[in-house]
């Protein structure tokens, strides 16, 4: 089963990093929503639904000439990663293959590391029916979520989204062990931003507004 789209997460407030858009952060000059997207466009991945929320306006814009990626709008009131995930994953076509989900607050992803999880999941055993990458036995992200278990994300059945989704009972979820610590570097507050940058080299700064 291959993978047949992607759902990336970008209807947050960023509240804990000054009610910022994260997925605006340049990494390197790049924004990290255009990193993301190049990415996961040059693997074939297709369609790619991108969930806004808070900053819709401001991301929309950074949208603006991406082809192949289509925008859905999540109500402010409703807000919440499990709402998010079911509007993602409702705006995808039908699909026989597994639906990658991914945060876009996560700076170090990049074709080796999505690569990678795209092979764990080719391998998975045959009852996984979502497949998220642990490291240093730290749950991560991006994940991939089988399309046979689709229909009861979007009835709401299941903690699928929550903070309880990865939990080590969940049926169905394969834990693949990794020491890439892409799948665990994102960025929820300045000191973050700070930490990652220096940790891995990285430039991370936001435009002047």
């Amino acid at each position: 089963m291959t993978v047949g789209g992607a759902v990336l997460l970008a209807a947050g407030k960023g509240r804990r990093i000054g009610s910022r858009p994260k997925s605006l952060l340049r990494v390197d000059g790049d924004l990290l929503l255009h990193r993301q997207l190049r990415v996961l466009k040059g693997l074939g991945i297709t369609p790619i639904i991108v969930v806004l929320g808070h900053h819709a306006e401001a991301i929309s814009e950074a949208l603006a000439d991406e082809q192949g990626v289509i925008s859905v709008y999540q109500p402010l009131e409703e807000h919440s990663q499990s709402s998010s995930l079911r509007l993602g994953l409702g705006a995808l076509p039908e699909t026989t293959g597994g639906v990658l989900v991914s945060p876009l607050d996560m700076p170090l992803l990049d074709e080796a590391a999505y690569g990678a999880l795209l092979d764990a999941w080719s391998f998975r055993d045959a009852s996984t029916t979502i497949l998220g990458p642990m490291v240093g036995g730290q749950p991560g992200n991006p994940v991939v979520i089988s399309s046979d278990i689709v229909p009861s994300i979007l009835a709401g059945l299941g903690p699928y989204g929550s903070g309880r989704w990865r939990g080590t009972d969940s049926p169905g979820l394969e834990h693949w062990e990794s020491q890439n610590p892409a799948y665990i570097a994102d960025i929820d507050t300045e000191e973050d931003r700070v930490r990652v940058a220096s940790q891995f080299g990285l430039s991370l700064v936001w435009d002047e507004s």
